[in-house]
């Protein structure tokens, strides 16, 4: 079973059913032909200025859904109707403004791993303070506020299947929720369940092709396997499947993506997420972050499969540093922001400092103060 697109034919009828809803909506949104059209040609520059001068045609498929980027609703949704309302709506300003997107949520700091990279290093296995409550709380506060995708992380999620079960029942019909899991001791049946209750997808972590190899920088043998079967899983259980790869130095290489993203397609998943090491977490104060040469591999990796013949049959590629090298950080308030396992409001995963926490807050408030500092990386988008 293959969530990848590969017949024309669908792609091309698919593409055209786009366009005719992203119409439809822009209509909707300003009540006259002429506007909508101004408003969808907009939203494509937009795109353009993330993307580069590139036709995506490649689509995948999961659930009764489709989807071009992993980090946006699958559609035909109401879901992707309201997000695509609010995208027009953060150019056009008809109504106030709802910045979120996606709220990345850490729900537990419980996991059984010792990865090399491990963002939550420092909270990880400590004394859990996100009740149920507070965590339903956050979650309604922000769908008030227009957030499309709920990403559920932590340490390990599966570890809180209970939890899971209660946000996505009571809250999946305004949001798509995804899981971002590591696979540890994940069972089909287990999976099962998350695609019965409403989860809509699953990113997975596999950081090498060859399962020693990320055993090691995982900390844990048979996580290589426990992470494939969780993969393979998803996909056959119907949620949109994504690969996480922490491109290291040390992995870095033609050939090393190549053999990758070979592996992901033997998977049949539709996604692969790269991410770049980033000097937080385990990684605070080591020379880990990839310079200029090496992240032009990466940009012209996820060119090559996203936008050439070449890479018609692999998975799609969603790289954030593309984005980012292009118009700046889009976390920070922007279209995302990250909560970790200590209630904590941050800018992103791997970016210090807090802006509060979830037992007392203002989503307003927040966001706005966010967007002035930035990412101290990238320089905030206003895209």
């Amino acid at each position: 079973m293959k969530q990848l697109v590969t017949n024309p034919l669908e792609r091309l009828r698919v593409s055209r059913m786009i366009r005719k809803i992203k119409h439809r909506l822009a209509f909707d949104y300003f009540g006259n032909a002429e506007e909508a059209q101004n408003g969808v040609q907009e939203l494509e520059k937009v795109r353009r200025q993330f993307m580069g001068d590139f036709n995506n045609l490649k689509l995948s498929k999961a659930g009764g859904y489709y989807y071009y980027d992993l980090n946006t609703p699958g559609f035909p949704s109401k879901i992707f109707d309201h997000y695509y309302i609010s995208e027009l709506n953060r150019i056009y300003k008809k109504y106030p403004p709802k910045e979120l997107k996606i709220l990345l949520l850490a729900i537990t700091k419980k996991c059984g791993l010792n990865c090399e990279h491990c963002y939550e290093w420092d909270r990880l296995n400590g004394h859990e303070v996100l009740t149920n409550e507070l965590l339903y709380r956050t979650v309604e506060k922000f769908q008030e506020n227009a957030v499309f995708q709920v990403q559920l992380g932590g340490g390990e999620p599966m570890l809180r299947l209970d939890t899971i079960r209660e946000l996505v029942t009571r809250f999946k019909d305004r949001s798509d929720f995804m899981v971002v899991t590591s696979g540890y001791k994940v069972t089909d049946e287990q999976v099962r369940q998350l695609a019965e209750w409403g989860i809509r997808g699953m990113t997975v972590s596999i950081d090498h092709f060859e399962a020693e190899k990320h055993d090691v920088f995982r900390g844990k043998d048979r996580s290589f396997d426990w992470a494939a079967r969780t993969a393979k899983s998803a996909v056959k259980h119907g949620l949109i499947t994504g690969l996480s790869l922490c491109v290291t130095r040390e992995f870095l290489g033609e050939e090393n993506l190549q053999r990758y993203a070979e592996l992901a397609a033997d998977l049949g998943v539709g996604f692969i997420q790269i991410m770049e090491p980033r000097s937080a977490g385990a990684y605070k104060e080591k020379d880990v972050e990839l310079i200029k040469e090496e992240k032009k591999v990466l940009s012209e990796f996820y060119e090559k499969m996203n936008f050439t013949r070449k890479g018609r049959k692999y998975p799609i590629i969603t790289y954030h540093g593309y984005h980012q090298n292009r118009v700046g950080c889009v976390g920070a308030g922007g279209r995302f922001l990250y909560i970790d396992s200590d209630g904590d409001l941050k800018v992103c995963p791997f970016c210090d400092g807090s802006f509060g926490n979830i037992t007392q807050f203002e989503i307003k408030d927040t966001v706005s103060e966010m967007k002035k500092t930035g990412c101290g990386i990238y320089q905030l988008s206003e895209v």
